[in-house]
């Protein structure tokens, strides 16, 4: 039952919960009325003991991971890290075993497949493109189920072939497989039960290991708790040497400082090293139990901790910390910046647009192509911005044309 329904490429969750043999199997769905909107929703499965006991054994057997009265968690990847399963049993569930099982996309998230969906639009997509590729930190943030891993994977995407990127998880959620095909510089660190210690020691030992690994962009699956100062003390001495991008739980910018600063304990002040927040959300039609992913918080810090400043309004872009230190580092004007995110932007909306005849045009083979483009125009003294867009939108027809 579970491979059948993981092969569903509309199921994104299945929960069955104790007693599995007397409890209909949930399960989450997306693309349904909509293809940015996700269900939940109740099968008419009901799991019988046997099959519940074979999943068990056979992960238990793949992981050699404990599974038994005083060790009743189990957490682990299955199907190749295709999805991500876990086991909670007697005693902590007293009716029994249960299970959650989150499925990781199939096809790799990118910011021209966020804009057809319309997760998040195309000036938004090319502000974040453009911070990416000059190493920018940004967290983003959000409950559970929102869209954080998805929108992290795809400003993974943004980052030039040419950077070296160290990836560290606790699950297999981030394409690194897909991105070395693609000519990326990835290192994967995954930090399991397997490990020992606890996984906040864990994840910080990955991270100070990481810092000694030479300059390269940190990506953090998630920022859960004791690795944040490592974190933030790399950061503010520039041992990080580049980009950090990372995820964390919280439903706004300022739930998230509050939470590293007054439950993680670091200074307000170095919270500052992070230049960008951005918040994904789930918004419900009116009138049904639907829900859409989106952004729904872009924000900058400021020079004043805890205080924030929206950039969604572009007249913004030039106080913001990251741009500042870019103007007085780089030959370009806020006026050259302002015209790259809006190159950027029309060159990735071209894109979706061109997704919904050919889906082709989605993957990050294009997003790199795009980036290509860009540098390439830019380098030999281009500097009219319809000439560049219009001479990578004859590629992308050439393209269809071909197929």
């Amino acid at each position: 039952i579970f491979e059948i329904l993981l092969s569903d490429e509309r199921i994104e969750d299945i929960y069955v919960d104790a007693p599995c043999d007397r409890s209909r199997v949930h399960i989450t769905m997306n693309r349904v009325e909509g293809f940015n909107t996700h269900i939940r929703c109740r099968t008419n499965l009901i799991l019988e003991q046997r099959e519940v006991k074979n999943l068990i054994s056979r992960l238990k057997k793949d992981t050699g991971l404990p599974y038994c009265e005083s060790s009743p968690v189990l957490e682990t990847d299955m199907l190749d890290g295709a999805a991500r399963v876990t086991v909670v049993g007697y005693p902590l569930s007293p009716n029994g075993d249960s299970i959650a099982i989150r499925k990781h996309s199939t096809s790799p998230w990118t910011l021209t497949k966020l804009i057809a969906n319309g997760t998040i639009d195309p000036e938004t997509a090319g502000l974040l493109s453009f911070l990416v590729e000059n190493r920018s930190t940004i967290i983003v943030c959000g409950a559970r189920g929102a869209g954080k891993s998805s929108l992290l994977t795809a400003l993974l995407f943004e980052f030039p072939l040419s950077q070296r990127i160290l990836t560290i998880e606790d699950t297999m959620e981030l394409p690194a497989k897909s991105m070395k095909d693609l000519g990326y510089k990835v290192q994967s660190m995954l930090i399991d039960d397997r490990m020992s210690g606890d996984a906040a020691s864990r994840a910080q030992d990955a991270l100070r290991v990481s810092l000694r690994l030479g300059e390269s962009a940190i990506v953090l699956g998630e920022v859960r708790g004791s690795e944040v100062s490592t974190l933030y003390d790399s950061m503010r001495t520039g041992r990080a040497g580049s980009s950090i991008l990372g995820t964390m739980h919280g439903d706004c910018a300022k739930t998230v400082f509050d939470r590293v600063v007054h439950t993680m304990g670091l200074q307000p002040e170095e919270f500052q090293a992070t230049d960008y927040l951005v918040t994904m959300g789930t918004v419900r039609e009116r009138g049904t139990q639907n829900e859409n992913r989106q952004i729904t918080e872009f924000v900058c810090t400021t020079d004043v901790p805890g205080r924030f400043m929206d950039m969604t309004n572009r007249n913004n872009l030039g106080k913001a910390g990251s741009i500042k230190r870019l103007l007085a580092s780089s030959s370009m004007s806020i006026s050259d910046i302002r015209e790259e995110v809006s190159i950027r932007a029309e060159m990735r909306k071209l894109l979706a647009d061109m997704g919904s005849k050919d889906q082709r045009f989605y993957g990050p083979e294009w997003i790199i192509a795009a980036n290509d483009h860009l540098s390439k125009q830019l380098s030999s003294g281009e500097k009219d911005s319809a000439k560049i867009v219009s001479g990578f939108r004859d590629k992308v027809l050439a393209a269809m044309d071909r197929a």
